[in-house]
Order: structure tokens, then sequence, then C-alpha cells
């Protein structure tokens, strides 16, 4: 293990795998992909979410399965919030073509910043965003869920940056 890897572990994080744009319908190029992280990270990896959101339901579940994934945080919404599962509580994946339940647990990512903020999608004040957010926190907590949040760290221009600095005690 390496001691960036060591240091992440160390401080209660994970390591997670995001593979790469083609990887949702091919099962070679995703393992390759993963191969090269966990040799370069000196760990196995079972956690991770899919590329800009491409996910096919018959297919990339299946690959994710096969590649001993455990917890897939793929599915959000790009353009708002909240749980596109209908519900902040992991459950097992179905596999449409076997018509079978899978190990891997499926998890909503709930609140992604450039959903709220970004002028592709909705370009809400940080204000507005926040508000919007308490909404998904109190939720989470009613029902003493998972509230997965998605952080893209080359997203850390002001409006962003004012956001995740009061979000985050809202999150404590």
């Amino acid at each position: 293990m390496s001691d960036v890897v060591a240091t992440i572990i160390d401080n209660g994080h994970l390591v997670g795998f995001h593979p790469g744009y083609a990887t949702f319908n091919n099962s070679h190029e995703f393992a390759i992909q993963k191969s090269g992280l966990e040799s370069v990270a000196g760990i196995n990896v079972s956690e991770g979410r899919q590329h800009v959101i491409r996910y096919d339901c018959a297919t990339t579940p299946r690959i994710w399965e096969s590649n001993k994934m455990r917890k897939d945080y793929s599915l959000f919404y790009p353009d708002r919030i909240g749980f596109r599962n209908g519900s902040c509580h992991s459950f097992p994946t179905y596999d449409l073509v076997s018509r079978s339940v899978l190990k891997l647990q499926q998890t909503a990512t709930a609140i992604a910043e450039f959903a709220l903020l970004d002028d592709r999608y909705n370009n809400y004040g940080v204000d507005l965003a926040l508000e919007i957010c308490s909404q998904v926190i109190e939720q989470a907590k009613e029902f003493n869920g998972e509230l997965v949040v998605l952080f893209h760290t080359h997203q850390l221009g002001r409006p962003q940056w004012n956001f995740y600095n009061k979000l985050l005690p809202k999150l404590l």
C-alpha cells in the first residue's frame, strides 16, 4: 500500500473506483482500469461510481458484480438533487438479465454541487442551493439513512467553495 493510500485510509476515508467513459458496457475495459488502480494503490477496491453517469441497467451492474465491486454510487441526477433510487438506504441490485439479486449494493448520490450551481443546469445562488440541500439532509436524518455528496475538486471556483464551506457544517 502506498503512503498516500495509507494516509487516506488512516483518516477514515476509502479509495473508490471511478471507471472511465467506455466502461459502462465493456467488462474488459472495466477490469483493466480497476486492476490498474488496485496495482497502484496496493489495495482491493470495491466501491465507486460510473463516469458521467454512463450506465446501462441491464449491463453495468453485471460488470460491477463480475469485477467484485460491492457498492455503487452511480445513481444521481445531473440537474437536481435527491435520491434517484427513491431511498436514502442502500439496497441490493437486481440483475434484469438473469432475474436475480446481486451482492452489489446501490446507494444514491443525493447532492452534487454542479447540479445546483453550474450554469448548464440550475445556476442557483449559494443560499438557494443550501436551502434546497437542507430538505434532502433532513430526509436522510429523518429516516436514519445515508447521505452521499459528490464533490468535484475541479469545481472549486468561488461559488462552489462558498457552497461547500456552508454545506459541510450542516452535514455534521
